[in-house]
């Protein structure tokens, strides 16, 4: 489903250049692309102009793809909200230092 790439955070496609829009996906350029150009397709974002750079397009979710985002945001939560209630929050506070810790190291 498409629809699952559409960025985590609205705020980040309002009126962004794609790689911007896209940089958590950790895909390459040309992957990104081509995703964000299935999602046109789709009608759940649209290309405009970008003034400061005539290559590098500007990316723009569509109503449609509002919608479409909101959605899936609120089946996740949904979901995490279920989750988090059965693992706990001191599970999850351990894994969350676990994992905290595990990224700093990798950083080194």
């Amino acid at each position: 489903m498409r629809q699952e790439r559409l960025p985590k955070r609205q705020d980040t496609v309002e009126r962004s250049e794609l790689g911007d829009a896209f940089s958590d996906w950790n895909l390459a350029r040309q992957s990104v692309q081509r995703v964000a150009d299935l999602l046109e397709q789709d009608g759940l974002i649209v290309y405009e102009d970008n003034p400061a750079h005539r290559r590098a397009k500007l990316v723009r979710l569509t109503a449609t793809g509002r919608r479409t985002l909101r959605r899936i945001q609120k089946a996740q939560r949904t979901w995490a909200d279920a989750a988090g209630e059965q693992i706990g929050p001191t599970t999850l506070e351990a894994a969350n230092a676990a994992l905290a810790r595990i990224i700093e190291n990798l950083g080194r």
